[in-house]
């Protein structure tokens, strides 16, 4: 329960438009007279308040300086404590005191809310150990929670010492330090408005945050969806949004959801047993609910996709299918049309073209030759002194030795790029700008939506089948579609339900 002034809460289900509600508060506040630093936007993830700045930069014709509380909770406690780059923990840090240690570490900081992610014993008591804190528990008790036999509490009591230690010794703070340290000491802005994105997300420490910040503030706007909580695994406490005392008002209608996804997402999410009831109407169009064995069986020639799996091992075989049929395709960020492959093909049929490009292009171009194609090119390359190149000099001077298309030319492409790069282009895909098919988990799919959704419904074995979360993270996936949404039946022992 808060201490502070009753603040007003905005429930958002699926498409309902929170973000375009919340820039029509950011409006009305302006309307009255408040200046854009007296209002606070703080988000859960770095893409949320990245997002909400850029609309509001676009709308009201902001400059960044304008909006200085436009943040993530991190951000915003790393600017308030007065904190330098170089008193935060890198992951350099992390391996040093790991290799003191005796442990092995291999994984990665989510650049969104600091969470560590990996799958060495060092990853491990490292996301455990920062997981008691922001869920502000005891660290036996975070571990009595965690179903993981490789994890021993007395080398987890060890590492989290010796952390403490380290960071005592070379005067660091981590993630976790500045959201603590935020809670008792950091300055709290004097805000007109304070606008909470993604409350659902927050975890009990973020929570804690975010009271302060209201102690500072005349209004007090909190936004979110029980429903698309997904990420207690993380240390969100759901629990405290659903129960937050507030005035109350619910986003009724969609504008992406389709009648009959909309049917099917409602009759799941009502099977969650702690959540806000609130009902909302679906989209005007009707859209499609198809039911298939295997993922083989739908054409994705056309339009924009967003597939879908539980867990990350089974986005491998989705990768093959879009990568077998010449769909432009992305996963995790990386694609086949970023590489630099298609780079040199780019810049080559450019060259056949007429047009000259750079010499670093052109060395792109040449690694990706054999000597029949050309010769003694890298050596003659290194002295160039010419902004650009065409075809012509690059036959009369550079070795070049060939104008054949790229799938000729360019012979020292792997045969399972050349072989995707032609069956894209017998397909008719842009090999440039934006993928239309996306392959994510759930969980990374999280504020996405596509004109089509393609759901798994197999899971993993160590994924609870029958529980709240992973009944929300279901729901996250199905309301993704626009459109029309296909759901493949389980094709192992181990699945969800539907």
């Amino acid at each position: 329960m808060f201490l502070f002034q009753r603040p007003q809460i905005i429930l958002g289900p699926p498409g309902t438009g929170k973000t375009t509600t919340l820039m029509n508060i950011i409006e009305d506040l302006l309307e009255k007279g408040i200046k854009p630093d007296e209002i606070g936007f703080i988000s859960f993830t770095k893409r949320a308040a990245i997002e909400a700045r850029d609309k509001a930069r676009a709308r009201f014709n902001f400059t960044a300086d304008d909006m200085p509380y436009f943040r993530t909770i991190h951000s915003l406690s790393f600017r308030q404590l007065g904190l330098t780059r170089q008193q935060i923990m890198q992951h350099s840090h992390y391996q040093e005191l790991c290799d003191f240690i005796g442990l092995e570490m291999n994984g990665k900081v989510k650049p969104d809310d600091g969470t560590f992610v990996g799958l060495a014993k060092g990853d491990k008591l490292r996301f455990v150990e920062g997981l008691a804190r922001i869920r502000c528990i005891d660290l036996k008790q975070q571990w009595e929670e965690v179903d993981d036999d490789d994890i021993g509490w007395y080398e987890l009591d060890h590492y989290h010492r010796s952390l403490l230690e380290y960071k005592q010794e070379v005067g660091l703070y981590d993630y976790t330090d500045m959201l603590d340290l935020m809670t008792k000491s950091g300055y709290v802005p004097r805000l007109r408005a304070l606008l909470i994105d993604e409350a659902q997300d927050l975890s009990q420490l973020q929570w804690r945050v975010v009271k302060r910040l209201m102690g500072g503030a005349d209004e007090v706007f909190i936004a979110g969806d029980d429903d698309q909580a997904i990420f207690r695994w993380a240390g969100a406490d759901v629990d405290y949004f659903i129960e937050l005392d507030g005035d109350v008002k619910v986003l009724d209608q969609s504008y992406r959801i389709p009648e009959t996804v909309h049917r099917l997402s409602s009759k799941l999410i009502h099977k969650v047993g702690n959540r806000r009831v609130k009902e909302f109407k679906p989209a005007a169009h009707k859209g499609q609910v198809e039911w298939h064995t295997d993922p083989e069986h739908i054409d994705m020639a056309e339009g924009t996709w967003l597939l879908l799996a539980r867990n990350t091992y089974m986005l491998k075989d989705l990768i093959e299918i879009c990568h077998r049929e010449g769909y432009a395709y992305e996963c995790n960020d990386h694609s086949p049309k970023k590489s630099e492959a298609m780079t040199a093909i780019r810049q080559w049929e450019r060259l056949r073209k007429g047009s000259s490009i750079s010499v670093e292009l052109v060395r792109i171009i040449y690694s990706y030759m054999s000597r029949t194609k050309v010769k003694h090119g890298f050596k003659e390359l290194r002295q160039v002194t010419e902004e650009e190149l065409s075809m012509k000099v690059l036959q009369d001077k550079y070795g070049l030795l060939t104008n054949e298309p790229w799938f000729e030319a360019l012979d020292r492409i792997s045969y399972d790029e050349r072989e995707y790069f032609l069956a894209a282009t017998r397909q008719g895909e842009s090999l440039s700008g934006d993928s239309r098919i996306r392959i994510s988990t759930i969980h990374g799919a999280k504020g996405a939506e596509a004109d089509n959704v393609l759901l798994m419904t197999d899971i993993a074995n160590r994924t609870t089948e029958e529980s709240d979360d992973e009944t929300r993270v279901f729901y996250v996936g199905l309301t993704r579609a626009k459109q029309n949404l296909h759901i493949i039946t389980p094709r192992t022992a181990r699945y969800f339900d539907l």
